[in-house]
């Protein structure tokens, strides 16, 4: 019996329900994923802000401090007129509204002007203008911590600074690099403001999504439960077929249980018929023997002529022919419908004995080995298949031409297995079958017969010219739970 129960929609730990978990899992999932979505969209407005305020910052540098610091291209310092004028730029109120720091950097890291004028003239680590250097230009929201940064550590809110390169109006050759610091206030509230406003835009339609596939999955859920619905009634139709089956199997037994016995009034029958055909024939043929002996007596004696009793033991001769005759046709036709091989012992006797009987009736020479496996089988089932040994011993002695035959009965973890192999001259097997079929001789039908009534197979390995193996495979399942 196979007990089907299918349980998965529901957890008995937590008590959540698969459309709960779903719920649960999905929502962690999108919050996460709203969250990251939301910075990145963040990080990417705050560098295009800062790329076009560097693009602003650049035309700046380009039209009013890059004419102005053109005594770099020749001198390690700004000229006079060159540091005023700059002087003057970087005091201009409108400028100082949003630029708060001005610097101008030589290649080697040197600050030759700044608004703060500590640092005018001092050296610092030029590894932050390299990029500048090769013709770009960097713009970054700046933490402060550089060496140079005393003065813009003290300034109000964030800062973000531009470096941009400044070239010799007459060669095109980066002879300074400009650097911009501005206050960053602004931009810092309008990323906070496209952070919330993604947010809500995105977990908007992170909820509408999420939604949606709740009821997918809450429909897909109550799909699962009609369907374990239906496998549980499959599960008690199942369970229903297998009783049946058992049923079947109980009609199966009884079924060859009662063939054993008809086998057995078949026998019976079989002996009165030769007990009522042949033998009373026989038994008439002997009382004519008789007779023709008293018939020579007679003559021998002078009590009966010569003539006379040529005459009437050539009619005694006559009766016994046509008895005899009839006799013969009679046990033919019994014969015919026996399936039991020719065996002067019962069904039932151990094979070792049956074979005996065989090899003292034939003078074959038998190598037989495991033939006691047969003797603990049930009964029916040790007949038939003692039936099917002897009479493929038989049919080797009868057909093939042998003189020596190996039996072999073996048995593995799932099938008891016979084989006879001789050493004759072979038969065409399905040839031979065919014309047992058609002639009426039933030994090698009734051998298949009788070992697919046991649920095994038969096998015949023969061409003429050859030796014949005969193979017999019962599944050991076909004797259990039988005595």
């Amino acid at each position: 019996m196979v007990d089907i129960r299918l349980s998965y929609s529901r957890t008995k730990g937590f008590g959540l329900t698969l459309t709960r978990k779903f719920l649960l899992v999905t929502a962690l999932v999108f919050v996460l994923a709203v969250v990251l979505l939301g910075k990145w969209i963040v990080r990417n407005i705050q560098h295009e802000v800062l790329i076009k305020n560097a693009d602003f910052a650049a035309y700046y540098m380009n039209s009013f401090v890059e004419p102005n610091v053109q005594s770099l291209e020749t001198a390690d310092q700004l000229s006079p007129d060159d540091y005023a004028a700059l002087d003057a730029i970087s005091k201009d109120p409108s400028l100082r509204a949003h630029v708060l720091v001005i610097k101008i950097w030589l290649p080697n890291g040197k600050v030759v002007f700044s608004t703060d004028k500590a640092i005018e003239g001092h050296s610092f680590d030029p590894q932050e203008l390299q990029r500048s250097l090769q013709g770009k230009i960097d713009a970054y929201l700046d933490d402060l911590t550089d060496e140079e940064n005393s003065h813009e550590r003290g300034l109000e809110g964030p800062i973000y600074e531009v470096y941009l390169p400044l070239r010799s109006q007459r060669t095109d050759r980066i002879i300074a690099v400009g650097e911009f610091y501005e206050s960053a206030s602004n931009l810092k509230q309008h990323l906070y403001e496209a952070f919330i406003g993604s947010l809500t835009v995105l977990g908007g339609l992170a909820g509408i999504t999420l939604i949606g596939l709740y009821l997918i999955v809450r429909w897909g859920t109550a799909t699962i439960d009609r369907q374990r619905a239906g496998l549980q009634s499959l599960g008690a139709a199942h369970l229903n077929l297998s009783q049946q089956n058992a049923d079947l199997l109980r009609d199966v037994e009884a079924a060859k249980q009662n063939l054993l016995d008809i086998d057995r009034l078949f026998m019976r029958r079989v002996g009165l018929d030769l007990h009522d055909g042949p033998s009373q024939l026989l038994a008439f043929v002997l009382m004519n023997l008789d007779e023709i002996a008293d018939l020579e007596t007679s003559i021998k004696g002078g009590d009966l002529a010569e003539g006379e009793a040529t005459g009437a033991i050539r009619a005694q001769v006559e009766r016994i022919k046509s008895a005899t005759s009839e006799a013969l046709t009679e046990i033919r036709a019994i014969s015919n419908s026996l399936f039991a091989p020719e065996t002067s012992a019962t069904a039932a006797a151990p094979l070792a004995q049956l074979v005996a009987e065989f090899v003292a009736r034939t003078g074959m020479k038998v190598d037989g080995s495991g033939l006691e496996l047969l003797d603990v089988l049930p009964e029916a089932a040790r007949q038939s298949l003692s039936r099917v040994v002897i009479e493929g011993l038989t049919n080797s002695f009868k057909h093939s031409g042998a003189d020596q035959i190996e039996l072999e009965v073996s048995r593995t973890a799932t099938h008891l297995n016979i084989n006879i192999c001789d050493n004759g001259t072979g038969i065409a097997a399905q040839d031979a079958l065919l014309k047992a079929a058609r002639s009426g001789r039933l030994g090698l039908l009734g051998m298949r017969h009788r070992v697919e009534s046991l649920g095994g197979s038969l096998g015949i390995d023969s061409r003429p010219g050859a030796s014949t193996v005969l193979s017999v495979h019962i599944p050991l399942a076909a004797f259990e739970g039988k005595t």
